[in-house]
């Protein structure tokens, strides 16, 4: 995966409100809520899932 892979979760996250920035080195992603204090989670491709730093997968519910 690279990172045009993440292109999905980061516009599904977007239209739920979050803010979604790109990381570097790899195909990462970090979101943040704006309306909780922006407490963020950082989101990585592992084969063809999305998890996040607390081990939740998603992508299924963005289709």
């Amino acid at each position: 995966m690279d990172a045009n892979d993440l292109q999905r979760p980061a516009s599904c996250l977007r239209k739920q409100g979050l803010r979604v920035a790109t990381l570097e080195p790899g195909p990462r992603i970090r979101s943040a809520d704006p309306m909780r204090g922006m407490p963020t989670e950082e989101i990585v491709a592992v084969g063809a899932t999305y998890v996040t730093g607390f081990a939740y997968v998603i992508g299924e519910a963005c289709g």
